[in-house]
């Protein structure tokens, strides 16, 4: 305890949904942006510099964070929309997409994929950690 009565362990408490916003925007801000009223994707020059995987990743979190905005109903994907958004062959974005699932960084339903909460360190890491 601290003089005030307090415990040290006070600064571990922090509110789940503030911290994900907080990293989704450190991941998101060096690769897209969102246009405000479309919600579409612009990605920076940072982000052509991407791996195929790592772009799926990078999409699917900017999906994430238009739910919050409310600029999407879902942050699910399907693979097709994937495909549009990245302007790559299903035959490049669904072996990946198996991947990033059996590698823990994306869950899928019959809905489409997404990036769980509980993920958005193995997102970050693989992001800023290279090609993995």
């Amino acid at each position: 305890m601290s003089d005030s009565g307090e415990s040290p362990l006070k600064e571990l408490l922090v509110k789940e949904a503030q911290l994900n916003e907080f990293l989704l925007r450190d991941l998101l801000k060096p690769f897209i942006s969102i246009e405000e009223s479309s919600g579409s994707l612009i990605p920076t020059e940072n982000f052509d510099k991407l791996t195929v995987k790592q772009k799926i990743v990078v999409v699917c979190l900017a999906q994430k964070a238009k739910l919050i905005l409310k600029l999407s109903s879902s942050e699910k994907l399907r693979p097709k929309e994937i495909e549009r958004i990245l302007n790559v062959k299903g035959s490049t974005v669904r072996p990946q997409l198996k991947r990033l699932r059996e590698g823990g960084i994306v869950q899928s339903d019959k809905e489409g994929y997404w990036v769980p909460n509980a993920s958005l360190y193995k997102a970050k890491n693989l992001l800023l950690g290279g090609k993995k």
